[in-house]
């Protein structure tokens, strides 16, 4: 009559589990570094973003004091044509386009003061930026170096873990080592699960009183729900 050792199966089932959370680790290992990366796009993005901004409203402010400076000239000419009036009626109208003029200039002159005010948040908002994604490439190459230190040390661990499970696993009858490495590949820790107050520990199935006497007689019993192989307390 084949039996196993529940102790056998609990020193598997703890080596699955260590395999299995280091295997986890290792994969979720790159996404940190992913997210350090795309942090810093996202802040290259903004940094952009602003200095196209600023661009713009340099723009827009050369063109208004382009339009400025035509009025200006235009102010000059009608201030000639004031000066050289033959009648009263050319006079007023010089006057009256110079006052017009005047007033418009002034109303440009205050939104190329609004454009440059607004440049010189940006300029700060700049330089935040400047500041924000250097300091994100800092991380991200600081967090690059972690996890490929953390990466050898869970490659090294999970190979050690590895060859302890398979010299391990040789301690188990022949017939079931057949059957658990079948089944490791697929289900991995859940190959095993611990009986619990009468409850399969993986799908927590109630077993029954002859799979539990089995149990008790270190017989190999799979759960009917789940599949995996069961073992009592040690």
């Amino acid at each position: 009559m084949t039996t196993v050792e529940p102790a056998l199966l609990h020193t598997l089932h703890r080596m699955l589990r260590q395999q299995h959370d280091l295997t986890d680790r290792l994969e979720r290992a790159p996404k940190q570094v992913q997210g350090a990366k795309e942090r810093e796009l996202k802040y290259a993005n903004q940094l952009q973003a602003i200095g196209d901004t600023i661009k713009q409203l340099k723009m827009k402010a050369d063109l208004k004091q382009l339009d400025l400076r035509d009025r200006e000239q235009q102010i000059a000419k009608l201030q000639t044509q004031l000066n050289g009036a033959a009648t009263n009626k050319e006079y007023s109208l010089s006057q009256d386009q110079i006052k017009a003029t005047t007033a418009a200039n002034d109303v440009l002159s205050d939104e190329i003061l609004e454009i440059l005010e607004d440049v010189d948040v940006k300029v700060a908002l700049q330089k935040q930026a400047q500041e924000t994604l250097a300091q994100a490439k800092v991380e991200a190459i600081e967090i690059e170096a972690k996890i490929a230190e953390l990466t050898r040390t869970l490659e090294k661990d999970l190979a050690s873990v590895a060859s302890d499970l398979d010299e391990r696993q040789k301690s188990l009858p022949s017939d079931i080592l057949a059957e658990f490495r079948r089944i490791v590949p697929h289900k991995g820790e859940e190959t095993l699960a611990m009986v619990d107050d009468n409850t399969c520990g993986n799908c927590y199935q109630t077993i029954t009183s002859q799979m539990r006497n089995e149990l008790i007689l270190k017989k190999p019993v799979y759960c009917k729900s789940c599949g995996s192989m069961l073992y009592g307390e040690r």
